[in-house]
């Protein structure tokens, strides 16, 4: 239930996007998370983290990743400076062992996408020319305080896609190992 109250149901809509999104956790519950954030009627937030570990303890990092981004995000707080601030409050307050990766950007209704990459998997951005992995922008969430993160930006053209992802699609096993 912590999991699921964490994911968007409905996926908010912008139009000309097209938006899918799937979380299937390792074990009974997980620290993978993803969400998707009215910013605006020209702009959605998406985001997806990764708390490491498995189990509960991961899942309520996860949760608090994905509040303090609604909270940022709803209240007007630039990427970089709320990605900035998730760190402080991780840092001060986790376990030295715990941390969350995560990937954190703004899409608007012209294509363009700004993000901050903490530690997070890069997206791979698919039909415009070749396949190619984004950049990214700083080390996960919670290592160590004052530490700041950098803005990047690229244009979605009409027809590509942005995969978002997480370490557990490219961990994943066959049943033959």
């Amino acid at each position: 239930a912590i999991q699921r109250s964490l994911l968007p149901d409905p996926i908010p809509r912008l139009d000309g996007f097209e938006i899918a999104a799937r979380s299937v956790p390792a074990e009974t519950v997980g620290g993978d998370v993803y969400d998707v954030i009215p910013v605006d009627s020209e702009c959605l937030a998406l985001a997806v983290g990764d708390a490491s570990g498995h189990g509960l303890p991961a899942a309520l990092e996860a949760r608090d990743v994905v509040i303090g981004a609604r909270m940022g995000i709803l209240c007007g707080v630039r990427l970089s400076s709320l990605v900035y601030r998730l760190n402080e409050v991780l840092a001060g307050t986790t376990l030295s062992s715990r941390f969350v990766s995560l990937l954190l950007g703004e899409l608007d209704a012209g294509g363009g996408f700004r993000y901050v990459n903490a530690g997070h998997p890069p997206p791979i951005l698919v039909g415009a020319g070749p396949a190619r992995f984004l950049e990214g922008t700083g080390r996960v969430l919670g290592i160590s305080r004052a530490y700041r993160y950098e803005l990047s930006r690229v244009h979605l053209p009409v027809g590509a896609m942005l995969v978002m992802y997480t370490d557990g699609v490219t961990e994943c096993l066959s049943t033959t190992g």
